[in-house]
Formats: structure tokens, sequence, C-alpha cells
């Protein structure tokens, strides 16, 4: 779910052992998993908000 693929814009860094970019990838895997807890409710707010001020700039369309 957080991969750096979905979560980047489609960026994603190799995969495998001897590839220079491998100590970068396994340290956020940890930190994004240990903190996925603390995370879930900032994001939730931020996702909220967001939506709350979508619909105040939308009018209330009367329809049948």
């Amino acid at each position: 779910m957080l991969q750096p693929k979905y979560i980047m814009y489609n960026f994603n860094w190799f995969d495998k052992r001897g590839t220079e970019g491998m100590p970068l990838v396994r340290i956020l895997r940890t930190y994004l998993t240990n903190n996925v807890p603390e995370l879930i409710p900032e994001i939730r707010i931020a996702i909220s908000e967001l939506f709350d001020q979508i619909h105040e700039r939308h009018s209330v369309v009367k329809g049948g």
C-alpha cells in the first residue's frame, strides 16, 4: 500500500541487494510501517478538511 511506486508518482527504487538505493528503501519501509497508526488519523483529518473545502465551493444543485 505504501510502496514508493504508488505514493511517489510512479517513482520506483530498485529492490535488489547490492543496489545503491536499497538502504533507503528499507529505512522508508520500516518507518512507514511503524508509523502508520500515527499517520492515518492525521491523513483522515487532512482529507476531511479538503472535502469540506471542495464542498463549500460548490453550490447545491436541485435536480430531478
